[in-house]
């Protein structure tokens, strides 16, 4: 079974939405999956589990 994707909205400062638009630019990574990485590593560092979490192009190990 694949997971479907909800669609959230947040606030984000400019200079850092430039900075995720400019990995995303260099990388071929769209801006979703790479703030969608970013907070796997921000619960993983926080000690949240996230072994069922599914996330394009990378396997989390």
């Amino acid at each position: 079974m694949v997971a479907r994707l909800k669609v959230i909205s947040i606030k984000i400062d400019e200079s850092l939405l430039n900075a995720v638009d400019t990995v995303a630019k260099n990388t071929g990574i769209s801006r979703s999956e790479i703030i969608r990485r970013a907070l796997i590593k921000y619960l993983e560092e926080n000690g949240l589990s996230t072994s069922k979490v599914r996330v394009r192009h990378i396997v989390l190990a």
